[in-house]
């Protein structure tokens, strides 16, 4: 139903009320004016909401009138009932906005001022918002690990006809739960424009010290761009490892890649600074690890090279499909092990690897690994899941499993038509 109250001398209009409801799905209840209704880009306007509710029911009702087959997401049926109160005034090319909005998870504070032309494309705004214990949990999931929120954004926006939207955003998370524990007065920045758009974050937290910084470009194969400085980071929040101290880790991080398809990712990202160390006698520093993904005449390859690991990946690979087809190639030989996944159209995957393992002693004591390398250990093989092919050869001259020293181990995988072999020769010592 809808029931208003309209007076004035035209061109002069104002609405004395409006009320709109929707069953108890929707409610609408407020007043306006407008000076002069034939100027309107140049008039006084006065916009009160007094009360606005809608619900779950009357948002997905509303959707489905433009789109029949719309299904409210997980995140926003989570938010229930949205209600809203504020009040516009000013003129469109100087207004001023203050509004509210919250829903069973918490309260959002909007204030805004600004200008916009006629067609509602153009304009200048400068906001803030202000949001306090906004319970993040309930809405993102309790999986999460996130609690309530009290944030401080202030944001400005423009777009004009020679110039396309640029906007900027400066904030600090006043305080922020994670798990059981609340983090503090974390400053942070963002901005967007048509050719690239980025993010800064410094945290000083309980746990340790986090810099971040990330940029995209707007191009149809963006550039990335990601430094990450963590520096005295408390493990034992996020791992538990019962022989470990008061455990601290400080690593840097800097990549620099091309596209968001990690199929046709290339680019560099190297990690330094990597140092793990407790209040006990752990002090685990490896070194300098890159990664590199690139092209080379018309093939892809990967390579990773560290103190610890070395491998390098070249040919034909699709990550997002391999899966699929290596289960579809295996279920030939071992069926009860590797069931049929779903239809692929057509294999895609044709590479060879190699990988090489150094001494692992340093790494075991720390983890607790069952299993050291104590000289390199190297496997090369290929997977051809287009022909249907796997040959994977294996030479580990010496591990150690417990009391065990295994030396001079030699491991040969390979399919033959119908027949798949694994051949394993070893040396066990006590």
């Amino acid at each position: 139903s809808l029931k208003t109250s309209i007076t004035g001398t035209l061109p002069a209009v104002n609405i004395e009320t409006i009320d709109f409801s929707y069953g108890e799905d929707a409610i609408i209840q407020g007043k306006a004016s407008i000076a002069n209704y034939e100027k309107y880009g140049n008039s006084d306007i006065n916009l009160s909401i007094d009360k606005f509710k809608v619900s779950q029911t009357a948002i997905a009702a509303f959707a489905k009138i433009g789109d029949s087959t719309f299904v409210s997401p997980d995140i926003l049926t989570d938010m229930g009932d949205i209600y809203l109160k504020g009040k516009i005034n000013g003129q469109l090319n100087k207004f001023k906005l203050d509004a509210e909005t919250w829903c069973r998870q918490g309260a959002i504070k909007l204030l805004a001022a600004g200008s916009v032309d006629t067609t509602f494309t153009n304009f200048n705004i400068t906001s803030s918002l202000q949001t306090q214990n906004f319970n993040l949990g309930k809405l993102l999931g309790e999986d999460t690990g996130l609690r309530q929120l009290t944030a401080h954004i202030d944001f400005k926006a423009r777009q004009g006809e020679k110039t396309p939207l640029e906007a900027i955003a400066k904030g600090k998370i006043s305080a922020i739960g994670y798990e059981k524990d609340v983090y503090r007065d974390i400053p942070f920045s963002a901005f967007y424009n048509a050719s690239k758009m980025g993010v800064d974050a410094v945290a000083n937290l309980p746990v340790g010290k986090i810099v971040a910084n990330a940029t995209m470009t707007q191009a149809r194969i963006p550039d990335v761009n990601i430094r990450l400085r963590v520096d005295d980071l408390h493990v034992d929040q996020f791992y538990k490892e019962d022989s470990w101290i008061n455990p601290r880790l400080t690593i840097a991080l800097n990549g620099n890649v091309k596209s968001l398809d990690i199929d046709q990712m290339i680019g560099k990202i190297h990690i330094d600074s990597l140092h793990l160390h407790d209040d006990t006698n752990i002090d685990f520093q490896p070194g300098k690890f890159s990664l590199e993904l690139g092209r080379e005449n018309d093939e892809k390859f990967i390579t990773l090279t560290s103190s610890l690991l070395t491998a390098n990946v070249h040919g034909q690979y699709t990550f997002m499909s391999i899966a699929d087809e290596f289960t579809n190639l295996m279920h030939n030989y071992l069926p009860d092990v590797f069931q049929t996944t779903k239809h692929v159209k057509k294999a895609q995957n044709d590479f060879t690897f190699n990988i090489t393992a150094n001494n692992t002693e340093e790494l075991g004591k720390i983890f607790a690994l069952p299993v050291d390398i104590i000289e390199p250990a190297r496997i090369d093989g290929r997977i051809n899941t287009i022909d249907k092919k796997i040959d994977i050869k294996g030479t580990i001259p010496y591990i150690r499993f417990g009391d065990y020293d295994i030396k001079n181990t030699t491991l040969t995988i390979a399919n033959v038509d119908s027949a798949f072999n694994i051949i394993a020769n070893t040396g066990v010592l006590m």
